[in-house]
């Protein structure tokens, strides 16, 4: 076994852990598969045997307490947060026999979920959220994401980037829940939502770009990190030739390439205004016009000793997001039969067992991402009419 988790509760809001032993399996999902996705909560299933003696179940295990699961190479080293979030469910499954305060075949399962379930579960009630201007910071995009924490008292807030307080959202009212503001918001600027500790809305910029370092470089050559498996397909679920952007506040925005009939796409945005709303738009169609063969997910097989430094890959993405399951939105580059693909972290998978220890990636094509970075080499289409929004 190269790898091994630990997980641990609490009771008092996260000031102190108790670790709970005899793990048996672990899956974490985060994140989505495609573009188009919406961001859905992050999961946490864990099966563990359960403590001799028990014969009947412990009672600190409720919903509503805080779960924490790290991991590391059982070769030691700084362990990288592997999820954080809130128990949602607890069943115990007690097999026969029992004797002498032994129970061999008692297991128990906890379920857990991250904070974008609790603002799944918070409704709006009609909230007026105010329309955010560039020129009075506490009403710009990350004013609104502050009058959000205050609404629903969950963690809604950004990494620390000036990006946020320099773009601009319309006004809303608050009807669904709050994950359907948060989302809508995320598909105003062609965001990301990371689901952990606390929701954050990342930049439509990656957030980190890892893609130059070769230690974080998956790769099927040796060097960087291994994988055993990839998928490369023709993004047939991203590819469209005529975008609509319907924001909140005003009229829809169609733009289009070729000739009909289209392949439409409607996004719901809070643009602040029809230009934004057009700007957008272009900016969608400039990534999703193009059928192009892209990798698309990435599966890893943790018991190489060569995926150690998915560890280490880890700990240096998440520490500089968020606490979460996953480094979404962050550029890393993939290295497949003498090609090179500069892909994006859209979600993944991870599951795990006393024996084996598995990884999927779900990754967009940075080169998909129509963004104009003038130092970057890989984002940006510059022979397009629209470079952004």
């Amino acid at each position: 076994m190269l790898w091994e988790f630990e997980a641990s509760y609490s009771t008092d809001g996260g000031a102190t852990f108790t670790t709970i032993s005899n793990l048996q399996n672990l899956t974490i999902t985060a994140g989505r598969q495609a573009q188009i996705d919406n961001f859905t909560a992050s999961r946490l299933s864990l099966t563990f045997r359960y403590p001799n003696g028990f014969a009947s179940p412990l009672t600190d295990l409720l919903p509503g307490a805080h779960i924490y699961v790290t991991g590391q190479t059982t070769t030691g080293g700084f362990p990288f947060d592997a999820y954080y979030g809130y128990i949602t469910d607890v069943a115990v499954q007690y097999g026969i026999p029992y004797a002498n305060n032994v129970g061999n075949a008692d297991y128990l399962t906890i379920t857990a979920e991250g904070g974008l379930a609790k603002l799944a579960r918070t409704s709006g009630n009609g909230y007026a959220m105010p329309a955010a201007y560039v020129a009075d910071s506490s009403v710009a995009t990350n004013g609104q994401l502050g009058k959000a924490q205050a609404e629903t008292n969950a963690g809604v807030g950004t990494p620390i980037m000036s990006y946020y307080t320099q773009r601009q959202a319309s006004a809303a009212t608050v009807s669904g829940s709050w994950a359907d503001w948060l989302n809508q918001l995320a598909f105003t600027f062609g965001g990301r939502i990371s689901d952990g500790e606390e929701t954050a809305l990342l930049s439509f910029q990656p957030i980190q770009d890892y893609s130059t370092n070769s230690a974080f470089y998956l790769s099927d050559t040796g060097t960087g990190i291994p994988y055993d498996q990839i998928t490369v397909d023709s993004l047939a679920q991203n590819y469209f030739t005529q975008i609509t952007v319907d924001p909140d506040a005003y009229a829809a925005q169609t733009v289009a390439t070729g000739s009909a009939p289209y392949r439409n796409y409607t996004v719901n945005t809070w643009s602040p205004s029809t230009g934004a709303a057009t700007d957008l738009a272009n900016w969608y169609l400039n990534n999703y016009d193009d059928p192009a063969l892209s990798v698309s997910a990435l599966h890893i097989n943790m018991n190489d000793p060569d995926a150690a430094g998915v560890r280490d890959f880890f700990v240096s993405a998440t520490s500089s997001v968020t606490l979460g399951a996953f480094p979404i939105g962050v550029q890393i580059k993939v290295l497949f039969r003498g090609q090179t693909y500069v892909c994006i972290i859209e979600g993944g998978s991870l599951s795990a067992t006393p024996d084996r220890t598995s990884l999927t990636l779900y990754v967009s094509g940075a080169d998909l991402n129509a963004y104009l970075v003038l130092n970057n080499g890989t984002l940006g289409k510059l022979d397009e009419n629209k470079l952004g929004f």
